[in-house]
């Protein structure tokens, strides 16, 4: 079977790559970082571009995983932002119907899209209703929803995921746990206190080689047209996980809580039902959060050192 991974040079991209190619596929990508071994240059704004690239592939399964997902930088290029997640999409959508209509996509979302909630409605279900709080999440909604109409009319094979948090090695700063990790390496070396902000935050964390497993059986397994949230169906507190790290690292630095570093909005509790995952494909969880942070710190003292 041959795949194409859109936004292969990313971090997810490269994980799903391998998994693909551990379970016999032939897997080629797109990526606008440029063009590598079995990675092609191609931008994904221009239809023709994409039109052709599909049809020289003709891929089985198309994972679409490229698109403008800086959440903070939705805010300042919101139109850029739909136009990217939305229009690509599309694009590819259309090149498949055309030049290989029996394949399937698989289309990765955000939870980002259920927006602002109460623990009282978690763990959050597929039907919940959506409340996108940002640009980035609006353009997700915007993209399952366009998605869907188009798939339907051309009689597509499309499946949709609404991810929740995932991290592992090779995730870029800017995110929770390798943030977390440069500033223990750091204050291994100083002895330094270290702020924080908001540690009560609860929320579903992954794997990221877990997440892709999950993509991978759910292009396999997973019904036409629906809708799975990937996610552990379990929470972790921001306390727990930087204490964990900590431990790892051996290390007990002064912990420092700053309000300044609170987010405007910070929800008590965001948790996924991943119910409908299981019963279609099968998927459990196998690498121990533990493993993860223990992995993503080794990597970074590893670079450290370099």
């Amino acid at each position: 079977m041959k795949a194409l991974i859109t936004g292969m040079s990313g971090f997810v991209g490269g994980y799903l790559a391998e998994e693909l190619k551990q379970n016999g596929y032939e897997v080629c990508g797109i990526d606008i970082a440029g063009e590598s071994g079995n990675i092609f240059c191609v931008d994904l704004n221009s239809r023709n571009s994409v039109y052709e690239i599909v049809k020289q592939i003709r891929p089985d399964f198309i994972f679409h995983l490229a698109g403008q997902a800086n959440v903070r930088a939705s805010w300042d290029i919101p139109v850029e932002t739909m136009h990217t997640n939305v229009d690509c999409a599309v694009y590819l959508l259309e090149a498949m119907a055309i030049y290989c209509s029996k394949a399937r996509m698989l289309v990765v979302g955000s939870a980002d899209e259920y927006g602002v909630v109460s623990p009282e409605d978690c763990p959050l279900r597929e039907d919940f209703p959506l409340k996108p709080a940002t640009p980035y999440a609006v353009s997700k909604q915007a993209q399952e929803n366009m998605l869907q109409c188009i798939a339907y009319a051309k009689h597509a094979d499309v499946i949709f995921t609404r991810s929740f948090n995932h991290t592992g090695p090779g995730q870029k700063p800017g995110f929770v746990v390798p943030d977390f990790a440069r500033r223990i390496m750091k204050i291994k070396k100083t002895g330094e206190a270290m702020t924080v902000g908001n540690l009560s935050a609860q929320r579903d964390f992954s794997d990221v080689r877990d997440v892709v497993r999950a993509y991978r059986l759910l292009a396999e397994h997973g019904k036409a047209g629906e809708i799975y949230n990937v996610g552990s169906g379990e929470a972790y507190s921001m306390e727990w996980i930087l204490k964990k790290m900590l431990d790892i690292a051996g290390i007990r630095p002064k912990i420092i809580c700053d309000e300044n570093n609170f987010r405007p909005v910070d929800m008590p509790l965001f948790l996924a039902d991943c119910s409908k995952l299981r019963a279609d494909t099968g998927y459990r969880t196998c690498i121990p959060l533990e493993q993860t942070l223990s992995d993503v710190l080794a990597e970074t003292a590893e670079n450290e050192i370099d």
